[in-house]
């Protein structure tokens, strides 16, 4: 009895471990089909923010506070193997005064106006998680300062749970000398970032940045319950997945597109997966379809791990999105 016990156990903890595993990815996934789009993420979306930001030097006695308004407008979407980059246009209109003598009336007084470009990342993995590829120090008092050292519970993500309310509010700790507290509201983006600490011996931060105003062109609802009027590539669920995952598309009627009585409501569709060389693995649709949902199984029992694309082409229409193998 002890002999098969001492057989038995690597096998199965092997099987344990991956069953965790792959339960985890299930999850984080999951959750994505049901928590709230609290920062809408489409080219055209744009948010304006209050500004203020203090810094205290209390080595030379200098204190410095620029006000103002930030806008900022997505211009661009690139998508990257497992994630999207948002190209940020930022604009800033603030007036900085600087005082001497423990903050005492400001004896300079500056305009700063300028714009500058800036990438967001998501992830495509888990809920998520965005940040952007920029030193702490540097995007310290920015209105979206969503740096990698976000982490643990405190990630700053995409989707997430809200209350009643719609908001969702939680405080972060990137530093050991700071400490953040990030508001945000379901189908509008981040509402209000505070932060308050010593990034730097002898330097005092302080902001607060209020949202004034948003355009929010489009939101990723995640839910199956939201009928889009358009042609829809979905992400493959789960994901990462093995061996098999399900991919959703959606075919609209092409005579409400088009305006035109008579329009055929059928497609000739075509559903390929690649891998990351660009080479075709598999043909899952090709044919006509009518309008509506549709969904198709893809297996990759015979397929390495690895990251793998699918494709889908209708009409005019062309949508690219990746999936994650992991056996």
């Amino acid at each position: 009895m002890k002999t098969c016990l001492r057989f038995a156990s690597p096998v199965f903890f092997s099987i344990l471990m991956i069953t965790l595993l792959f339960g985890f990815a299930h999850d984080l996934n999951a959750q994505t089909d049901s928590l709230a789009d609290v920062f809408p993420l489409l080219v055209g979306n744009r948010w304006t923010y209050g500004y203020h930001a203090d810094w205290t030097d209390a080595i030379n006695m200098i204190c410095t506070t620029d006000t103002g308004s930030v806008s900022i407008r997505i211009i661009q979407r690139i998508d990257s193997q497992d994630s999207l980059v948002w190209v940020m246009e930022e604009r800033r209109d603030l007036v900085s005064r600087r005082a001497v003598t423990l903050c005492t009336p400001p004896i300079i007084s500056t305009t700063i106006r300028d714009t500058t470009i800036f990438h967001l990342v998501e992830s495509c993995l888990g809920q998520h998680q965005l940040y952007r590829n920029q030193n702490f120090v540097q995007i310290l008092d920015a209105v979206l300062p969503y740096s990698k050292l976000h982490s643990d519970s405190t990630t700053i993500v995409r989707y997430r749970s809200v209350g009643s309310d719609g908001k969702i509010t939680f405080r972060s700790k990137p530093h050991w000398m700071v400490n953040s507290t990030f508001t945000f509201r379901n189908r509008i983006g981040m509402e209000r970032y505070q932060s308050t600490g010593y990034p730097a011996t002898g330097l005092l931060l302080t902001v607060d940045h209020q949202l004034r105003s948003s355009i929010v062109l489009g939101v990723n609802t995640q839910s199956s319950n939201s009928v889009p009027n358009g042609f829809s590539l979905y992400q493959n669920y789960p994901n990462p997945f093995n061996p098999t995952t399900e991919i959703r598309y959606h075919l609209p009627a092409l005579s409400a597109q088009s305006g035109q009585a008579g329009t055929s409501d059928v497609s000739r569709v075509t559903l390929k997966v690649f891998d990351v060389l660009g080479r075709k693995v598999a043909t899952l649709v090709d044919k006509v379809q009518g309008s509506g949902f549709k969904k198709v199984t893809f297996e990759g029992s015979a397929l390495a791990s690895g990251v793998y694309c699918y494709r889908l082409r209708a009409g005019d229409f062309l949508a690219t999105k990746r999936m994650l193998l992991i056996k």
